[in-house]
């Protein structure tokens, strides 16, 4: 009788955790989701940290803080008690009063990414972000209206892979030390310099965006180190000549050179040295002619030239061009100044041309 009590026990027993399991779903409840989020990764009270909204996402706590009144009302946010001091995720959009960002307005908060965008911050402390230095792996500020920020402060930041400050007030181009760095974003700033090998630390570099500036140079050698870079855009810039070396690349990743909507109007036989199966945009330039001793060499390894809206004059210069169908594919952008593309012409037309030149 005592063995039968047991089992008829055990069976109303587990009927009562299945039946409790049919209803938790029934009404949308999970039953592993609490389990597997750990107490430490809660958001903070709400009322404590509103106008600002916590998720805990997939990596995280995510803080949305774009409704913030103004920097004392974020300073508030980050004074309230938050259950652990790791938030994955900072964002702050389309706020124009958000303007200082003092050294301790963040607290003991890290953050792994930090989104400050669209907004008119005009100064970044020193410290800032300096709970951090261990654990940022992105920083966007892009949109706002710096002229200035703490540079040298970043070579803290021992995992920071992104920083993204396009469309500012920046007149230089900072030299970063920081050696896991791979994406960099200053386009759409009024840049007027570039020193001399500015990312010589920077071994991991991958992106560079220096686009939409007032350049008029680009000093020799920029990339000694950069044996992953991908793509490097000098587009809409004031660059009238590249010299022989400016991208002597030890890179075989290379896939994009965007230098087009500029006045380039001279190329130095080897500015490109070492570029192969990649694509160089030299669309919108004042490019007249197309020296063998500049391009010879990128035909014959595969590059793409896109020369849409160069005045070219198609003489001699091209012969060398029209004679050679098997790279007529790599410059079918290419227009005379006439109108006829290059790669229709007739190559008895320069029979009276030398055969190099």
């Amino acid at each position: 009788i005592s063995r039968t009590m047991d089992s008829l026990l055990h069976c109303a027993l587990y009927l009562l955790f299945i039946t409790n399991i049919v209803h938790c779903n029934s009404v949308g409840v999970n039953v592993h989701q609490y389990a597997s989020l750990p107490e430490t990764e809660a958001c903070p009270n709400a009322e404590d940290i509103s106008p600002c909204s916590c998720t805990n996402g997939q990596n995280g706590i995510e803080l949305d803080c774009s409704q913030v009144e103004d920097d004392d009302d974020l300073a508030r946010v980050f004074s309230a008690p938050f259950p652990q001091n790791n938030v994955y995720k900072l964002t702050i959009q389309h706020n124009n009063h958000i303007r200082n960002l003092t050294d301790d307005i963040f607290g003991d908060i890290k953050f792994v990414e930090v989104h400050i965008k669209f907004c008119e911050l005009q100064y970044v402390g020193k410290y800032t972000f300096k709970e951090s230095d261990e654990t940022l792996e992105k920083l966007d500020l892009q949109s706002n209206l710096l002229s200035d920020f703490p540079f040298d402060t970043l070579d803290d930041h021992v995992a920071l892979k992104s920083v993204v400050m396009n469309t500012n007030k920046f007149t230089f181009v900072p030299i970063l030390n920081i050696p896991t760095l791979e994406y960099f974003a200053l386009h759409t700033n009024p840049l007027t310099e570039v020193p001399e090998k500015p990312f010589v630390h920077l071994p991991y570099l991958e992106t560079l965006y220096l686009s939409k500036a007032k350049l008029t140079s680009i000093p020799i050698d920029m990339f000694p180190i950069q044996f992953n870079l991908t793509l490097v855009d000098f587009s809409l810039n004031q660059l009238t000549t590249i010299d022989e070396n400016t991208f002597l690349l030890v890179s075989d990743k290379m896939d994009w050179l965007y230098l087009m909507d500029n006045s380039i109007s001279t190329i130095q036989p080897g500015a490109f040295a070492g570029m192969r199966d990649m694509l160089i945009a030299l669309e919108r330039n004042n490019l007249v002619t197309l020296e063998e001793a500049v391009f010879g060499e990128l035909l014959q390894n595969n590059v793409i030239l896109r020369l849409t809206s160069n005045p070219l004059v198609c003489m001699c210069d091209v012969a060398w061009i029209v004679r050679n169908p098997d790279v007529h594919h790599l410059v079918d952008t290419a227009h005379c100044a006439g109108g006829q593309r290059l790669v229709d012409l007739d190559p008895s037309d320069f029979d009276d041309c030398p055969n190099e030149q």
